[in-house]
């Protein structure tokens, strides 16, 4: 059974576009949503980080779109990682607070749906950025959170080879 106080962060990933809500264990919340563009750049001590695209001068930095490819969704898996983590912080998530359930929800805009491979990379993209566990869903329609934790708390596994259907 799983820690009913874990933190929880579901992701929405449509084209071009992300929803990342956040459920804490001590009742915080919070909510990104929107393009996911960042603009990378290199700190002081040499490592790449995003920043919000907005707030770079026009000349500085790379500009970058995640989940943004037509097919795969993830076509640098490296920047879309470093995007990924920039906006879970932006849904006031903090990092060092134990390992998050990550509960992932694809849209069906891509044709013929994930691929098993496709699938994969989403689940070791999730776990690279810190999820304990990632549990992928497939749902009609964007899950409220009683959704969310009834569903954490009723998955044992790790991953899932298919992705759960809910009505």
């Amino acid at each position: 059974m799983s820690n009913l106080f874990e933190n929880v962060i579901y992701l929405q990933i449509r084209r071009r576009w992300l929803g990342v809500q956040y459920l804490g264990w001590s009742g915080r919340q919070g909510e990104w949503v929107g393009v996911p563009e960042v603009t990378f750049v290199v700190n002081h001590k040499g490592r790449v980080h995003a920043v919000d695209h907005d707030h770079v001068e026009a000349s500085g930095g790379n500009r970058f779109v995640a989940f943004s490819h037509p097919r795969t969704l993830l076509h640098d898996f490296d920047n879309t990682k470093i995007a990924l983590i920039h906006l879970i912080k932006k849904s006031g998530a903090r990092p060092g607070l134990g390992r998050p359930t990550f509960v992932v929800q694809v849209a069906e805009e891509v044709e013929g749906g994930l691929t098993d491979i496709e699938l994969r990379a989403l689940i070791e993209m999730c776990k690279g950025v810190g999820a304990g566990r990632v549990l992928p869903v497939a749902a009609p329609r964007p899950l409220s959170p009683p959704e969310i934790l009834q569903l954490v708390r009723g998955r044992r596994t790790d991953t899932a080879p298919v992705p759960t259907q809910i009505a």
